[in-house]
């Protein structure tokens, strides 16, 4: 059995171990690896197949590793007469396979867990280069047609948040590392919504590369804040005493159903126990 130095260095035995046949077995850490080992190179020795493997060792100093092991068979006229191969210490290379694995897991485990759209796009020409499936529940879009439609989000915006929303995020996006605006976006249902994005901005050697958000429904917390302002207002008009009540209660109506355009409002007045 010859081995060369770097196959000493992965085993980890002195530089002059003379490797024997019958002690290579031993390195394998598994009965079950050192079984399969053996029915491999049996297998190569009679019939001349190759094998390409990965298995645990556990090194002359105690140390678990993982290798890569390739053997080819030499045959003349029928019979082998050597067998020869690599093998790979992959132990770092996996740990590194296991992390990526591991912190994409998490990060599509966060992406489910947030009630929002995950988003990245490219600083130069607002790309969309990625977009969560919370689209669909959010907009009621894919992420197939979001992805296909070019510049989804700006021709979505409402008309009237769509200019100072894009100078924001332009100027924004050039001279800050993260900022959030806030903006009303149409559902596929013709609906808009309030969404507040949370964008941060990557940078490659100081210049702005790609931008990464959140976008999050705000509706709910909007209305609620229209209706506080809506009902001051209607109780300071109604302190001042210079407006017939009638008067009030449909400037109160009105504004309640421009906070839902879809809504109708009423007010009821019981007079001589009648409902008016």
């Amino acid at each position: 059995v010859t081995w060369s130095d770097v196959q000493r260095e992965i085993h980890e035995v002195e530089p002059d171990y003379e490797p024997k046949m019958i002690n290579l077995i031993d390195f394998f850490k598994e009965e079950a690896d050192r079984t399969m080992m053996t029915a491999l190179v049996n297998d190569a020795i009679h019939h001349g197949s190759m094998f390409d493997i990965e298995l645990k060792i556990m090194t002359a100093k105690g140390k678990e590793r993982l290798v890569r092991t390739t053997g080819k068979s030499e045959l003349r006229e029928g019979k082998c007469i050597r067998i020869y191969g690599v093998t790979q210490d992959i132990t770092e290379r996996r740990l590194t396979e296991l992390e990526l694995t591991e912190s994409r897991n998490r990060f599509q485990s966060l992406l489910t867990s947030v009630d929002g759209i995950v988003w990245e796009a490219k600083v130069s020409d607002f790309e969309l280069t990625f977009v969560s499936d919370k689209t669909e529940k959010l907009l009621g879009y894919t992420r197939e047609e979001i992805r296909s439609m070019p510049d989804f989000f700006l021709n979505k915006i409402h008309p009237d948040d769509k200019e100072a929303a894009f100078r924001y995020f332009t100027d924004q996006s050039k001279k800050n590392s993260a900022f959030d605006l806030e903006f009303r976006l149409q559902r596929a249902d013709g609906r808009y919504i309030w969404i507040k994005s949370h964008v941060t901005v990557l940078k490659e050697v100081g210049k702005p590369e790609m931008l990464r958000g959140l976008m999050i429904d705000i509706t709910a917390n909007k209305r609620m804040g229209e209706i506080d302002y809506l009902e001051r207002r209607i109780f300071e008009l109604n302190a001042k005493n210079q407006l017939p009540l009638k008067e009030i209660l449909i400037e109160y109506v009105r504004g309640i159903e421009s906070i839902f355009p879809k809504m109708q409002c009423s007010i009821l007045e019981v007079k001589h126990n009648r409902l008016y």
